[in-house]
């Protein structure tokens, strides 16, 4: 209709997971730059230990700011979060089944060379989320987080890249009261500690079952050495630090993992093939894990 307004509609099936996120924007609803938008999405996840499942939609505004390399996104959403097949006694570390009503800001400032293959340069992103009764939903949190990266070459066809991520998640009340148990963070995968599968780095109780964490703390080291333009070999350590609860933050465990793979470059990113090796496995965790992915991990 000539005016610019654009519509994405993107879906991902898996075996374990289904998504879908319909995004419709009108360019410079409020001046120059800034976009208005509104949103549609819907995940259903086999977890670990329990089923996800998340759906809503909201609005919010986004600007990017040129001199800066800076984006701004402040939107509005809700959703229904569900946590089925959760045991009893994991149940009490959050609410498995509720409505959230939120505010979330979310800022980006990327200074890298390549949004694909990072080279050089860094990269700083922060995001805040405030639920509230009284914005439509049923509990009550605080959930903050914040990664950096930083790459470098360092000669010969040789890369190296550091990567720092930190979040907490604080509720009004008591976790089982206004702390939904799907905003708990889950870490490990191949973007996370890479000697677990997604999810399995988590705390576990006393039966050995995944509960999540209220805080968390991941470290990267990586060093990519190129075999040829299109392959090259890298060797990592990833450090994990988390907090079942709030109150011992910003950690009371830790976990470590160190390993190796093989990158293949594609038009879409790294195909990645690494394998994670546990330095101190805790009882029902793997001794490590092989990783199959695409894109890079931080």
């Amino acid at each position: 209709m000539g005016l610019g307004h654009h519509a994405r509609l993107k879906a991902v099936q898996s075996f374990k997971a289904s998504s879908g996120e319909f995004v419709y924007t009108v360019p410079d609803f409020i001046g120059k730059d800034v976009d208005l938008f509104f949103n549609a999405s819907g995940l259903r996840r086999e977890e670990i230990d329990f089923t996800r499942l998340e759906y809503g939609g909201g609005f919010g505004g986004h600007r990017y700011f040129k001199d800066y390399a800076t984006d701004l996104t402040i939107r509005y959403n809700y959703q229904i979060l569900n946590a089925s097949q959760v045991p009893g006694v994991v149940a009490a570390q959050g609410v498995t089944n509720t409505s959230v009503g939120a505010i979330i800001t979310d800022v980006k400032h990327d200074r890298r060379d390549n949004p694909l293959y990072p080279r050089n340069g860094y990269k700083v992103f922060f995001n805040f989320e405030l639920a509230s009764e009284y914005l439509a939903g049923e509990v009550n949190y605080e959930r903050f987080e914040i990664s950096t990266s930083w790459h470098h070459p360092l000669g010969g066809g040789r890369y190296i890249g550091l990567g720092l991520s930190h979040g907490v998640i604080l509720s009004v009340g008591s976790p089982a009261q206004d702390l939904p148990f799907n905003r708990r963070f889950f870490p490990g995968g191949e973007n996370s500690i890479r000697g677990y599968r997604e999810g399995e780095a988590s705390p576990r109780d006393a039966q050995g079952k995944i509960v999540g964490a209220e805080t968390m703390t991941l470290g990267t080291v990586e060093l990519e050495q190129a075999l040829t333009p299109k392959w090259s070999l890298v060797f990592f350590s990833d450090s994990l630090g988390f907090a079942e609860r709030a109150a011992n933050y910003p950690f009371d465990t830790g976990l470590f993992s160190v390993g190796g793979g093989l990158r293949l470059k594609t038009i879409i990113g790294p195909m990645r093939l690494e394998y994670g090796y546990n330095l101190n496995p805790r009882k029902n965790d793997p001794v490590g894990t092989l990783q199959f992915s695409l894109g890079f991990p931080f």
